[in-house]
């Protein structure tokens, strides 16, 4: 997808919203396995999903004022003016479901943010550094789950 998201203040001036990415694209494949038993039907899962999209926008910080403040105070009059960097995620998914007469049980293992890959979050300042930081969004994570459906 190709969009623009802005508002109109009351000051008659279009600005950019938060969400204002320019740009988001999402792709999805997966492939399964069929091993058979006599009793039960097993089946073998990978998936992936990769998520691309422009950053997310920010109002500037005002770090003369954060100082004085001691708290993150962001500059109004520019709101939404910086764009962070693309945003970009690979998830996998590995699966094992056996499917018995009358139920069916899933093991999987899913590697969110599978690169690991430091995703910006945000800027915030830091008052006991007097600097602006930055926090990123999760690293790898992994989830192990196992479901029973009957």
């Amino acid at each position: 997808s190709l969009y623009e998201s802005k508002y109109q203040a009351q000051d008659g001036v279009w600005r950019n919203t938060r969400f204002n990415a320019n740009h988001a694209m999402t792709f999805t494949a997966g492939k399964e396995w069929k091993l058979r038993k006599s009793s039960s039907e097993r089946t073998l899962g990978a998936n992936i999903r990769l998520i691309w999209t422009g950053g997310m926008r920010e109002t500037p910080i005002d770090v003369e004022r954060s100082m004085e403040e001691g708290w993150t105070v962001r500059d109004d009059s520019r709101a939404f003016e910086v764009q962070n960097p693309d945003y970009l995620r690979a998830d996998v998914r590995f699966s094992m479901r056996t499917n018995k007469l009358r139920s069916t049980r899933t093991l999987a293992l899913d590697l969110q943010n599978a690169t690991n890959r430091k995703n910006l979050f945000g800027s915030y300042f830091d008052p006991n550094s007097g600097a602006v930081e930055t926090a990123y969004q999760l690293p790898l994570l992994p989830v192990l789950s196992y479901k029973v459906e009957f």
